[in-house]
């Protein structure tokens, strides 16, 4: 048996269902929908499982307001009740370079380019690696402004071609490279 649909959205839909002769209102927690039948035949079908939670929508609307914020530097003024974004990116940064310094003396290849591998580049930033290989490549945009605090990585006219990793690889890669660490500290 199928009904009619005479209006749907992602969550809700209303329906002609001509075998649906009951009034009421039906919990279908197996499938995360709320059946509700005002009328003979009508059926209002609301999806349950895709509801976001106040605090998604708070976070939807605060990235919002940040999104629209004049300037980095207003951005930058964003306070967690501990940190701002500012502090907390230049936190990121001296890490980075202090880990890459500690790498380098490592054996790892830790380079630095103002261009990406297609020769484009980012106004104001360079780049600052890990390892050149495919599959092992850290990365990060760091401002022009550190680019003296870096002599310890080799300069490359162009960087290594881009693998396509993301945030959540580079968090991989730095956990396996800590356990590597950590294996040859012990040893």
């Amino acid at each position: 048996m199928t009904d009619v649909k005479i209006f749907q959205t992602k969550r809700i839909c209303l329906s002609f269902a001509w075998y649906d002769l009951w009034l009421g209102v039906f919990v279908d927690k197996q499938n995360h929908k709320l059946y509700i039948c005002p009328l003979p035949t009508i059926l209002i079908t609301i999806n349950l499982e895709n509801r976001t939670t106040n605090s998604e929508r708070a976070i939807t609307k605060i990235n919002k307001m940040i999104a629209r914020l004049p300037s980095m530097e207003e951005a930058n003024k964003v306070f967690d009740g501990q940190h701002t974004f500012g502090e907390v990116y230049q936190h990121r940064v001296i890490l980075y370079l202090v880990l890459c310094m500690f790498l380098q003396e490592q054996g790892y290849c830790v380079w630095r380019s103002r261009l990406h591998d297609d020769k484009s580049f980012i106004e104001g930033y360079f780049i600052l690696g890990v390892n050149k290989k495919e599959g092992e490549q850290i990365t990060y945009h760091i401002k022009n402004h550190y680019w003296d605090s870096t002599g310890f990585a080799h300069t490359l006219d162009v960087a290594p071609k881009y693998d396509g990793h993301m945030s959540r690889d580079v968090v991989t890669r730095l956990f396996d490279i800590l356990e590597s660490e950590k294996v040859k500290i012990t040893d």
